[in-house]
């Protein structure tokens, strides 16, 4: 009934009124944030759903694209990916925090009172995570013995031989560097410098414009958090949000799953049988040490003034320290 209601063109005062998306909840949630495994707890809840794909929960990214591209056919195509699901339907795709595109097209193709789910994790930590995750990753793509014992995890057996090899492909073509040295460029260094005072303007976006495509600057300049939220906050009022502390979720992951229902107003029962995500044997895959991992002291020298803005902005607005 939900999709049903939701694909239709409804008809009022004689007027065609455009399809709506069905979604009553976005988890907007950057890379390493933990929102895999607070996706895979909120919809142990019976009264709530998400999109799914052949390897299970998608993240179909399309509030992010450009606006011409979301159109009636789309969107239709967007609700179908809900079907069979009941309840609270809610996505989550990384891109959308950041994305100066994502708040716009949401706000017009959307009930006006969706609510919003972030979550917040220190800046550098987060860069060091998604260097180790990615890092590795691209290793085991690269070597043939690695890819044929990792082919044997689960999740890895989920995907067709299609999906595997399209997968495989998206990992090698990513640019991710092997050490810091190569991310801490003398460019890259004064485009941080000069851009420290800056939570208004994309600069991921600024960035690329130069033909810079690296994945981890990438990642170090979309963690100047006040740029995406301020982004958001032009369009949707701050009581639409609910923002979590990382560290906060990481130590208690049922109260942060308690907080969460009482936030979407649904039945809070399912707490007391909750299970929580153990996460897989990724440690074993940890190609990239914890020492390789974190940001040698020069470099976080340069981060902490990048970053202060944004973190100070942050601790203001919405009482989240990220440090």
């Amino acid at each position: 009934f939900r999709i049903q209601r939701h694909n239709m063109q409804h008809v009022h005062g004689g007027l065609l009124l455009p399809v709506k998306a069905c979604v009553d909840f976005l988890l907007l949630c950057p890379p390493k944030t933990g929102s895999t495994a607070l996706t895979e707890m909120l919809l142990q809840h019976p009264g709530i759903g998400s999109c799914k794909s052949s390897i299970g929960t998608a993240e179909p990214g399309y509030w992010h694209q450009c606006d011409d591209h979301i159109n009636k056919k789309t969107l239709r195509h967007y609700n179908e990916m809900f079907s069979n699901q009941n309840g609270l339907l809610f996505e989550k795709s990384t891109q959308y925090l950041s994305s100066p595109d994502a708040p716009h097209n949401l706000s017009k193709h959307n009930k006006a009172n969706i609510k919003l789910i972030c979550v917040l994790r220190d800046p550098i930590e987060r860069v060091e995570s998604f260097f180790q995750h990615f890092g590795t990753s691209k290793q085991i793509y690269k070597d043939e013995k690695l890819y044929e014992e990792y082919s044997r995890h689960p999740w890895v057996q989920k995907l067709s031989q299609e999906q595997r090899e399209q997968f495989k492909n998206d990992q090698s073509r990513m640019v991710v560097e092997s050490d810091w040295d190569s991310v801490f460029t003398l460019e890259f260094v004064n485009f941080l410098d000069d851009n420290k005072n800056n939570i208004q303007d994309h600069l991921g976006r600024k960035w690329r414009a130069k033909g810079h495509m690296s994945e981890i600057q990438w990642q170090i300049l979309t963690s100047n958090y006040a740029i995406g939220l301020n982004n958001w906050l032009n369009v949707f009022s701050k009581s639409q949000f609910m923002f979590i502390n990382y560290k906060k979720y990481k130590q208690d992951n049922l109260g942060t799953v308690a907080s969460i229902l009482e936030f979407l107003s649904v039945n809070m029962s399912i707490i007391e049988s909750l299970k929580l995500n153990q996460g897989d044997d990724w440690g074993k895959w940890k190609l990239i040490t914890d020492e390789q991992r974190r940001i040698p002291d020069q470099y976080r020298d340069i981060l902490r003034p990048f970053y202060k803005k944004s973190n100070d902005y942050i601790k203001h607005k919405f009482d989240i320290k990220l440090y």
